[in-house]
């Protein structure tokens, strides 16, 4: 259903796996899809990304990002081909980051449908 409205998507669904009267049940089906949805997520259980990538992106790079060029730089042990690297990877991650909120943002329906 990612990408559509709610009921659209769920239309799409049922009618996909060919369940009959695919329009009439589409708005049941994608309520009770979307109450299900926000009970993981009040529950915790609801994860968009395995754990393996939230702990890489969420943990190891930033605290190693974070913690390794500014300690560098402040000791003096930082050469000028490495800071540049940084700078560069910094550029290219806010570009990334930028992108990737755009898109989402075009795809974005609202939780209400």
């Amino acid at each position: 259903m990612s990408g559509k409205p709610r009921y659209a998507g769920a239309q799409a669904v049922l009618e996909h796996f060919g369940v009959p009267d695919a329009g009439q049940r589409a708005q049941e089906y994608g309520d009770r899809k979307q109450a299900m949805i926000l009970e993981l997520i009040e529950a915790s259980q609801f994860h968009a990304y395995p754990d393996a990538l939230r702990f890489l992106f969420v943990y190891l790079i930033p605290i190693a990002w974070t913690t390794t060029i500014p300690a560098s730089a402040l000791t003096g042990r930082l050469r000028p081909e490495i800071g540049l690297v940084a700078a560069l990877v910094a550029g290219a991650a806010l570009a990334l980051a930028r992108l990737v909120w755009r898109a989402a943002l075009k795809r974005y329906t609202g939780a209400s449908g």
